[in-house]
């Protein structure tokens, strides 16, 4: 927890919009842009192969998350801020 801390005490406004689109990239509809444009103007099987990567990594993550449990910090320490 004292790690997640010391990130909160760096955060400036620029940083945390470049830290926003970094973990948008990790979004399902990045990866469906990715597959489809690379399905339609580069390569199917390599199309298909970004899509099934996406796929799996979304549903390990999930099954992850629900077998795991861990609460997040903001619930752990209800004083932690979080960005929306």
């Amino acid at each position: 927890m004292e790690f997640l801390r010391f990130l909160e005490g760096l955060r400036t406004p620029f940083m945390d919009t470049v830290m926003s689109l970094i973990t948008q990239l990790g979004d399902e509809l990045f990866f469906m842009v990715i597959a489809i444009t690379m399905f339609w103007c580069i390569d199917k099987r390599k199309g298909y192969y970004v899509m099934a990567v996406g796929f799996i990594g979304t549903m390990a993550n999930q099954l992850l998350k629900l077998a795991c449990r861990i609460p997040g910090p903001m619930v752990m320490d209800p004083d932690f801020s979080i960005l929306e």
